[in-house]
């Protein structure tokens, strides 16, 4: 069924598409912000007024990607995710996957793994594009930093991402799902001033107020959100399980 869910997603282009989303949001979002203060200083300047702005560093460049991954990149990322997990589409589509098994497991497993993959994959190509603008932009960057942070980013944004798929299997409603994750993920980055609010719901994670280094990623607390999110999946997992069992009882009685 993996193999499957693979050919799915080439055919339907959205192994290409996705991983295109990513660089475009990646250059747009890292370019955006390194131009930002020259835009509102012109804007500012046309109407006779002046702003005292920031500084922009390459770490600004950087976070900007990770602040517009976990917002346009989940919402995007989870649609497509969710529109390919929908085996209600279509009768012949439903047909196809019941014809081979009756289990649930087995039809979403294939594709959260599949699909886990492909979003993996086209958010590294992001990452690698968000890299390279910046090293063209300024000459001292620290990889080290950016990938320490990214480790601990990536973790979370593919823990939405499984959370909305298995969220998907209960209520099929892709649109809606993507567009509420989209919605909580902005009320909680209203939050982030809150310490305590990040460090408990993994916002440090999600949107880092600032880089880290490598001997930071697995520190007490991130050990502990790491553990958390691990047992939140397994959870996941075994409920899709049960939810299996269930029918089958049900079905077998």
């Amino acid at each position: 069924m993996l193999v499957i869910e693979i050919k799915r997603w080439i055919r339907s282009k959205k192994a290409i598409l996705l991983p295109m989303f990513f660089i475009i949001l990646s250059v747009s979002s890292t370019l955006a912000a390194y131009y930002a203060n020259d835009l509102i200083e012109s804007m500012a300047s046309a109407n006779n007024g002046k702003i005292i702005l920031p500084d922009i560093t390459w770490e600004s460049l950087v976070n900007s990607f990770f602040k517009n991954s976990a917002q346009m990149g989940i919402f995007v990322g989870l649609y497509l995710i969710l529109s390919m997990s929908n085996i209600e589409k279509s009768e012949s589509l439903k047909l196809f996957y019941l014809t081979r098994t009756k289990s649930s497991f087995k039809i979403y497993f294939p594709k959260l793994c599949s699909s886990l993959f492909f979003f993996i994959i086209s958010w590294l190509f992001g990452l690698l594009s968000t890299i390279y603008v910046t090293m063209m932009l300024y000459t001292e960057v620290s990889l080290e930093r950016i990938l320490a942070t990214s480790i601990l980013h990536l973790i979370m944004v593919s823990f939405i991402v499984i959370f909305g798929f298995f969220i998907n299997i209960i209520f099929n409603m892709p649109f809606v799902i993507s567009g509420l994750a989209e919605i909580l993920i902005l009320v909680f980055s209203s939050l982030t001033m809150i310490d305590s609010f990040n460090k408990y719901t993994g916002m440090d994670f999600l949107l880092p107020k600032k880089l880290i280094h490598y001997q930071e990623v697995f520190n007490s607390d991130n050990v502990k959100m790491l553990i958390c999110l691990t047992i939140c999946v397994v959870a996941f997992i075994v409920l899709v399980w049960l939810i299996d069992v269930v029918r089958g009882v049900k079905n077998g009685n």
